[in-house]
């Protein structure tokens, strides 16, 4: 019961070690999420194969993460 209890404070009381990690994994998630629906979609066709439809996705996602990097990182320096 001691570690539930020093788990819990760590998530009620957040360091920035806490926080960097948080966030290292929220981003490794969303790249796997990304990935997996950007495969989907194009073994479902979503995307013309000869054209380069694919980077405007891609890039949609890129600029989407970066700037919640941003505000991450903006946040975790609040604390």
């Amino acid at each position: 019961m001691p570690f539930a209890r020093r788990l819990i404070e760590k998530f009620m009381f957040p360091s920035r070690w806490m926080h960097f990690s948080l966030n290292v994994l929220a981003m490794i998630v969303a790249s796997e999420i990304s990935e997996h629906i950007l495969m989907r979609n194009g073994i479902n066709g979503a995307y013309p194969p000869e054209a380069d439809s694919i980077g405007i996705p891609l890039m949609g996602m890129m600029f989407q993460n970066i700037g919640a990097l941003l505000v991450l990182l903006f946040g975790m320096s609040l604390s």
